[in-house]
């Protein structure tokens, strides 16, 4: 019996450790949905004003069929108050799927705090640090190319934003290395970040695919979310979804809402 009992302790502890060297050298970490991702390389650059910005890129899984075709690029914004960790399971998804995720912490959230010898935070950020958020993703789009010039490709560049990221990727939708948007949840004027001013441009005509998803209960974000669409002339799709989920619990909480975005993402890109 005595033998038993430690033979099964011993186990238990190797385990135990297992898992821990696994984690420790990077191959492989969980989130708290249960799914299961590769820790990500640790990017950083540091904005117009100071700001360093942080993020996480995963490559995708290796497709032996398609040695030499490049990966597109799934930028992921997250929502107010959460961080890069809130898209683990989509970017799972997005891996198989071919991409090269890179996830974000937006200003003022996560390990993105530090302005020089200061620090920001969303709890108490007023407009005007809320607006730089856009041009924070582009100067890392900028700074991502000049040194990865070769490895991606740059003709297939997503922005997947939810709330208050969501109305970053619609703004962003504007700029010429922006190849398609994902709207989870915007607003119309969230924080002074207004898509609509991008997406009903007369100046800039945009033709570029677009997908908008919102449930009903969640009302401001669901009016917003029709008016974005009814206002946009370009390829677009909008998604209700019953309840009141918003952002990134659409694809965590809703059935099947995860694989309607990924089947999305085939067809727009043929």
């Amino acid at each position: 019996m005595k033998k038993d009992i430690i033979k099964l302790a011993l186990i238990g502890f190797g385990l135990f450790l297992s898992g821990f060297l696994l984690k420790s050298i990077g191959l492989a970490e969980t989130s708290a949905q249960g799914t299961v991702v590769p820790t990500g390389e640790h990017l950083t650059v540091v904005c117009r004003d100071g700001l360093t910005l942080h993020a996480w890129k995963i490559d995708p899984a290796v497709d032996s069929t398609k040695p030499d075709v490049k990966p597109g690029l799934a930028f992921l914004l997250p929502m107010m108050s959460k961080t890069h960790e809130s898209y683990d399971p989509f970017a799972a998804k997005l891996r198989e799927a071919g991409f090269s995720t890179i996830a974000f912490d937006m200003r003022g959230h996560g390990q993105s705090v530090a302005v020089g010898d200061s620090t920001v935070s969303y709890s108490s950020m007023g407009e005007a640090h809320f607006k730089k958020m856009p041009d924070d993703i582009e100067t890392f789009f900028f700074d991502f190319q000049i040194n990865h010039p070769d490895q991606f490709n740059y003709d297939n560049v997503l922005i997947i934003g939810a709330s208050i990221g969501a109305n970053s990727a619609g703004m962003l939708l504007g700029k010429k290395w922006v190849t398609r948007s994902v709207l989870l949840s915007p607003g119309d004027d969230y924080r002074g970040l207004k898509p609509g001013r991008v997406l009903a441009s007369d100046k800039l005509k945009l033709n570029k695919p677009i997908y908008i998803a919102a449930a009903v209960d969640d009302t401001y974000s669901a009016q917003s979310s029709q008016r974005l669409f009814d206002s946009y002339t370009g390829p677009k799709v909008f998604k209700k979804y019953p309840g009141n989920d918003h952002g990134t619990n659409i694809l965590n909480n809703i059935t099947d809402a995860d694989q309607e975005l990924l089947s999305w993402l085939v067809e727009s890109n043929k």
